[in-house]
């Protein structure tokens, strides 16, 4: 799960940004970034299944260097998005 995406992205926006930061379509198998019910936003974070830990732990480090989500969000709306740990079930 990839959490604090900025509500006004749309999938292709965010796959975009995945893409920017170097992580292709190769890096994972499964990619959801859930709508909002009646409005026209997501709801603020996706489920990604990376196709191993040390693309996550890529991910993780590069989304902290830069801070942010960088191509689409305004500056002023930019938060840190934060990549969870799983729970084992």
């Amino acid at each position: 799960m990839i959490r604090n995406i900025p509500y006004h992205y749309t999938q292709d926006q965010f796959v975009g940004e995945l893409s920017y930061l170097g992580f292709t379509s190769l890096c994972y198998d499964f990619l959801h970034l859930p709508s909002s019910k009646g409005k026209r936003s997501n709801v603020g974070y996706a489920f990604v299944n990376f196709k191993g830990a040390h693309v996550v732990q890529a991910l993780k480090e590069a989304l902290e260097s830069i801070g942010s989500m960088t191509c689409v969000a305004p500056a002023a709306n930019r938060q840190a998005c934060l990549l969870p740990h799983a729970r084992d079930s």
